[in-house]
């Protein structure tokens, strides 16, 4: 009765069976597209939240050096305030060569102070630390004049003045008030500061391409800048306001906002220790964005991957259901091979919730499934499958194995671009190494007509490597040697010492060889030659690339003898203090024979 019911049902089920794939299919490329785009959005607020720390650690620093030449400049300036009081206590301030010999002398120990000039209640210099006889320049309608003599206190005050020439340029004035006895105002002393002292300073910190380090006043007015912009000298501008309000209730912080150039940026401010003073440094935005752009590429790479195989799965699922469809109103009328095609259908119906089931938002997850299934509908787990329905399945399990290797090769390649990728360093037996990895390609070897040989010694020392990578290097060199080597042919692996004491994998065999120009192309990523046999193998184009820069990151390198039509010889060559030294290994150390002479291309990495 049950499975009359099934047999009833069947029709049912398939007729629904296409929209319900429609559905998971859509529901798949939802989830495909949304995880990386949230993933790319996390990775973008990660790299600026780095960019902010950076600045912040570099306003510090910064605020930390203006600290100090502000405090050489403010103690010039006291201490000339010292001597006046000390040897002019009253009257009018006058020349006197007892104050200007002194301050000439400061001067030239502090190099970011220009000049210093004293003057007097009515504005008039008297004494200059360059010359006996000061350029007679009133200063009463100075600002920072105006500010001593309105004020009884004697602050520090910092100012930028523009100067009158036919070519005008910025100068910063560090000034503080002379009071006399009775507390009245008896003139002032200005410091002119040299801003070739700070313009060679941040040169030589290098604080990279589009940033801006500013200096401020603490009501926002911008003093100075590098790289120059001596437009906003002088001015109070909206974000000036916001990073003061800031700083008053915080001496440092990090924030947002569009800069003195109307750019996007990124800026950390900090109050200058002990003065009325801020600095702050800043970075453009999208500068700060440029490696998260590199990743967020990768990822929309891999989801485009993605989506590709879930769209093919798609077509060859819908493709299939069509056709069980099909059949089964052909032959619903015998009930026995009805059941036979209910029980294919029900399988494959469960194959493919399974598998369905199985994906998740990483990429490597759908593509293993995809892998897996294709390979057990290849094995006739769940019934015989057609011709065609074969040649389908041995598709997808091809393109699935290949778009998994290229996915698995170019996220390790772009670990290491990124430095991301880290050793997990142990003591490793190298032949022992070299042993498991032939055993995992002396079968297709053998298969295809090709013997493969291990020359080595028990004898040789160990090495400190990270046995995962070193054993990745080893199967890559071993199957592209396998793949280019037509039959009869021959792979040869050994394992040596060289005369200073490294010790070098070499993978050597007949096959179809390279010239010069064809091994630069294949030691880029995605580098493919073009040859009869490249072209009967599928690659990624990355195998390598990537044991050139695993072998690198062990601090090796990697070097290529190969010559057209005799073959090729790739040896990587790990450094001496890797290698681990035993009493044994020392008494019974192997020296490697000179590499065979080649008239063909050779290419160390």
């Amino acid at each position: 009765m049950l499975s009359k019911a099934r047999v009833w049902l069947e029709p049912i089920f398939y007729t629904r069976h296409r929209t319900t794939l429609i559905v998971i299919g859509a529901v798949l490329v939802t989830v495909v597209v949304a995880l990386p785009t949230f993933a790319t959005l996390w990775l973008r607020e990660n790299v600026l939240g780095d960019a902010e720390r950076e600045m912040g650690k570099l306003s510090i620093v910064l605020a930390e050096h203006m600290a100090r030449a502000v405090e050489g400049i403010d103690l010039v300036v006291s201490s000339t305030i010292d001597d006046i009081d000390t040897l002019e206590p009253g009257g009018p301030l006058v020349f006197d060569s007892r104050v200007q010999k002194p301050l000439r002398t400061r001067v030239a120990r502090v190099p970011q102070v220009a000049a210093i000039t004293v003057f007097d209640a009515a504005g008039n210099p008297v004494i200059d630390s360059q010359t006996t006889t000061p350029i007679p320049v009133n200063a009463a309608h100075r600002e920072y004049f105006a500010a001593h003599s309105d004020d009884t206190t004697a602050d520090l005050f910092v100012q930028a003045l523009r100067s009158n020439s036919s070519a005008p340029q910025w100068t910063v004035v560090a000034s503080r008030r002379i009071n006399a006895n009775n507390g009245s105002f008896r003139g002032i002393v200005a410091a002119t500061l040299d801003l070739d002292y700070f313009r060679q300073f941040y040169e030589g910190l290098d604080p990279g391409p589009e940033r801006i380090i500013s200096l401020y006043r603490h009501d926002g007015a911008l003093l100075a800048s590098y790289p120059d912009v001596s437009r906003a000298i002088g001015s109070t501008r909206r974000l000036s306001a916001e990073l003061m309000s800031i700083l008053a209730a915080s001496k440092s912080t990090t924030l947002r906002a569009d800069g003195q150039d109307g750019v996007r940026r990124i800026i950390g401010a900090h109050v200058i220790p002990g003065y009325p003073l801020v600095i702050d440094i800043s970075i453009n935005q999208s500068q700060a964005l440029a490696r998260w752009r590199q990743q967020a590429s990768i990822i929309g790479i891999g989801t485009l991957f993605g989506l590709s195989m879930i769209f093919l799965t798609g077509a060859i699922l819908l493709g299939q259901s069509s056709r069980q469809e099909g059949l089964l109103r052909e032959i619903h009328a015998a009930r026995d091979e009805a059941e036979d095609a209910r029980h294919v259908a029900e399988s494959a119906g469960r194959a493919k919730s399974e598998f369905l089931a199985s994906m998740s938002h990483e990429l490597r997850t759908p593509l293993n499934a995809i892998i897996g299934f294709s390979e057990v509908l290849t094995g006739g787990y769940f019934g015989r499958l057609t011709a065609k329905q074969q040649e389908y399945v041995a598709d997808i399990n091809s393109a699935g194995k290949h778009l998994l290797e290229l996915i698995n090769d170019v996220l390790d390649m772009s670990k290491i671009e990124a430095g991301k990728m880290e050793l997990h360093d142990e003591i490793v037996d190298v032949v022992a190494a070299l042993k498991d990895s032939v055993r995992l390609v002396v079968q297709r070897a053998s298969k295809a007509g090709i013997e493969v040989t291990i020359d080595a010694s028990d004898n040789l020392p160990q090495l400190r490597c990270d046995l995962l990578r070193v054993k990745q290097i080893m199967l890559n060199l071993l199957s592209n040697a396998v793949k280019f080597t037509p039959p009869p042919g021959r792979v040869r692996a050994s394992v040596a010492r060289t005369d200073d004491g490294a010790l070098i994998l070499a993978i050597e065999d007949t096959g179809v060889g390279m010239t010069g120009a064809e091994i630069e192309i294949a030691l880029q990523p995605f580098g493919q030659i073009d040859s009869p046999l490249s072209r009967s193998h599928e690659g990624t184009g990355l195998g390598l690339p990537l044991v050139k820069a695993l072998v690198e990151m062990h601090e090796g390198r990697l070097a290529i003898i190969s010559t057209p039509h005799r073959g090729t010889t790739v040896t990587a060559i790990f450094p001496n203090h890797r290698v681990i030294q035993s009493a044994a290994s020392m008494a019974q150390a192997i020296l490697v024979s000179p590499l065979p002479a080649s008239t063909g291309s050779e290419i160390a990495g």
